[in-house]
């Protein structure tokens, strides 16, 4: 396993983000679609050698789309988006990709539809698609979630386990962990109160340093390879020092 951050957790441009990303001992960023497309940030993750491992295919979508839409006009367009961010990915070298779900559980059959068009497009590219559990969404626990990708039983639909979200669903990570097994794509770490979707530094909220060990020791003794990415809040009172703190309770744990 290796660490990312997530380049939207921190403030300012692209450029400046990339800047300080690269002075952190994170060994990828993640990013969004339609984000660092431009010479200078390209020229920037170049110089800098950072690797870009994960990309958010939901963001930056046209208010004219939806996945799980009823109608088929705004579904297509909802999938042009994505296709675009699978595009993205290809030409920056990026194996995986995350969907978030809409929020009608009524309209599951539509995101269905375009999530399984999704995972072809994704799987013609080489890039692992996974979704990702969002609380008062139309998925909003990771056993729902894991349950509904096995139902659908597509080789190319992973679990993106988020475990700030996993705290407001009272879920047990480990359980998760060894329940997704192979379909376990990637893992987000962040912090809460257990109520709010916060995206604290780590160990600041309900998290303890005891329950991120044990999390990190069921990942080593899973089949999971890939990223720990932190995602966090670029509004927090000092995000740079969070991501900094966060980094160095992270590694300590992984060297352990």
């Amino acid at each position: 396993m290796y660490i990312s951050c997530c380049a939207w957790g921190l403030p300012g441009s692209e450029s400046d983000a990339l800047r300080t990303l690269s002075k952190l001992p994170c060994s990828s960023i993640d990013i969004q679609s339609g984000t660092y497309l431009n010479q200078h940030s390209s020229g920037i993750t170049e110089k800098y050698q950072n690797k870009k491992s994960c990309i958010g295919l939901s963001f930056n979508m046209p208010k004219s789309a939806s996945l799980d839409s009823p109608y088929r006009e705004k579904r297509r367009a909802a999938l042009s988006h994505i296709k675009y961010g699978i595009d993205q990915a290809s030409k920056s070298g990026i194996d995986t990709a995350y969907i978030i779900p809409d929020f009608s559980y009524e309209h599951i059959s539509f995101f269905n539809d375009s999530l399984l068009k999704s995972a072809d497009l994704a799987e013609a590219a080489g890039i692992k698609l996974c979704v990702e559990h969002f609380p008062q969404r139309s998925l909003p626990t990771a056993l729902k979630t894991l349950k509904h990708l096995q139902e659908l039983n597509h080789p190319n639909l992973y679990l993106l386990l988020d475990v700030g979200h996993l705290q407001i669903s009272n879920e047990d990570p480990q359980h998760i962990v060894e329940s997704a097994g192979k379909r376990l794509g990637y893992v987000h770490l962040d912090d809460n109160d257990g109520k709010n979707d916060s995206h604290w530094a780590l160990c600041t909220g309900i998290m303890t340093l005891n329950s991120l060990k044990k999390l990190v020791k069921t990942l080593q003794s899973s089949s999971y390879s890939g990223a720990l990415s932190i995602e966090l809040n670029p509004r927090l009172s000092a995000p740079v020092k969070a991501l900094q703190e966060s980094l160095y309770i992270l590694q300590s744990i992984l060297r352990s």
